[in-house]
């Protein structure tokens, strides 16, 4: 048996790991699986990646699935409020003494077998046992990045789906649609089912490569529904899961209209009205331009707090979304890729000179400033990167974004 390690102590050296980075591939945690006896064998699993709402989807099927009376597993990548965000039964983050007993039970295991395994890998790899552990019927992963390579994909899916295909991760992914849709195609499974939104790029990739993996593609129709528009499409792909396992579709809906979703155009204060959303890429971006139009109208009202990472296209989303605000606010979130905001700063004049820009690099001080700076009536969105929410609004004490 495993000692009795502190949650403490797990987030350390879970950290620790983090700064090696990622490395794409399953073999180590093959590796590592195989000394657990294949765990992921015996789970009934259900794969979400894409470009854009990935997050979205995986949370809006295990509500359809819990609210069936299903026992649910739900993996998320990355979080914002807790680490145990990452791991949830039942939609209820795993309690710290069973996060920290199944770290050390990973950790220890592949160091004792030489396996060197990544952050991410060994919170997959916790997240599929404890899943087992837990019998649930259902264990819905959000592919951390890609697809072909993600150590979710380790898994036997019987449902696949890609929500969209934009460029992000081109280092990684490639800088073509082909090149995307092939390596996010990866998680499509021969007699599985595999879903993809009507409006999709790179269709007829997704096409040859799901007839090649003699997979089920179905492409489904995106309908309008009660919610913001980007939601449509992920709406759409989760109720034809229902669908297809037999749910209700009305009562599908109901479990997703009942959800209240966390950093997704999510409204936290109304005097002065402040919305937090995940937006982090140019799609994104442009997928949020609705909201901004009904909520965002009078720029001289308007107050927003920006970070990026180095490897995402700023100079898009900042075009697209500066024009909404008049104050604007540049902090960085707490990674060693994150950009200067001096360099955010720089750029925006040069696109849009006449504004107010402020550099705050502490996101909590930039999010204190926008308070400080707003009257009851104006509005601020704090957007830009997961990791920029991390940093302002994580709950624990040892959270430092992986």
């Amino acid at each position: 048996m495993c000692k009795t390690y502190s949650y403490q102590e797990s987030l350390k050296l879970l950290y620790s790991v983090s700064k090696f980075g990622s490395k794409p591939g399953l073999s180590r945690i093959k590796k590592l699986l195989k000394l657990f006896n294949n765990p992921q064998k015996n789970l009934k699993t259900i794969l979400v990646t894409g470009t854009n709402g990935k997050g979205s989807t995986t949370y809006f099927i295990s509500k359809i699935l819990l609210d069936a009376k299903y026992k649910v597993g739900t993996f998320i990548s990355p979080p914002i409020f807790s680490i145990r965000e990452r791991i949830q039964l039942n939609l209820k983050y795993i309690p710290k003494k069973d996060f920290a007993r199944m770290f050390f039970e990973v950790y220890e295991k592949s160091k004792s077998n030489k396996i060197n395994l990544t952050f991410f890998e060994i919170l997959t790899a916790m997240a599929i046992l404890y899943f087992h552990r837990k019998n649930v019927d259902w264990a819905v992963l959000e592919i951390g990045m890609g697809g072909r390579l993600d150590a979710t994909n380790i898994t036997n899916p019987k449902i696949s789906i890609i929500t969209s295909i934009g460029y992000d991760h081109t280092k990684h992914l490639g800088s073509t649609y082909k090149q995307i849709a092939f390596e996010k195609c990866g998680i499509f499974r021969k007699n599985s089912f595999a879903l993809v939104p009507s409006n999709i790029a790179a269709l007829k990739w997704i096409k040859k490569f799901a007839k090649e993996k003699k997979a089920k593609l179905l492409v489904i129709p995106t309908k309008r529904f009660n919610y913001p528009n980007f939601q449509n499409s992920n709406i759409s792909l989760s109720l034809e899961v229902a669908k297809l396992l037999a749910i209700d579709s009305k009562k599908a809906y109901s479990s997703i209209k009942n959800l209240k979703l966390k950093g997704r155009w999510e409204r936290i204060s109304t005097k002065p009205k402040i919305i937090i959303d995940s937006a982090h890429n140019p799609p994104a971006a442009k997928a949020i331009l609705d909201c901004l139009k009904k909520d965002f109208k009078n720029p001289k009202k308007n107050i927003l707090v920006y970070a990026s990472v180095k490897d995402k296209d700023y100079k898009k989303i900042l075009k697209i979304i500066l024009p909404f605000f008049d104050r604007v606010i540049f902090s960085a979130p707490l990674l060693q890729r994150a950009e200067d905001p001096a360099v955010l700063e720089s750029i925006s004049k040069k696109f849009y000179p006449n504004k107010f820009y402020f550099v705050e690099k502490n996101p909590k001080k930039a999010y204190i400033l926008a308070k400080k700076l707003a009257s009851k009536n104006d509005n601020i969105l704090v957007v830009g990167s997961i990791y920029l929410l991390q940093a302002i609004f994580a709950k624990e004490k040892f959270f430092v974004s992986g």
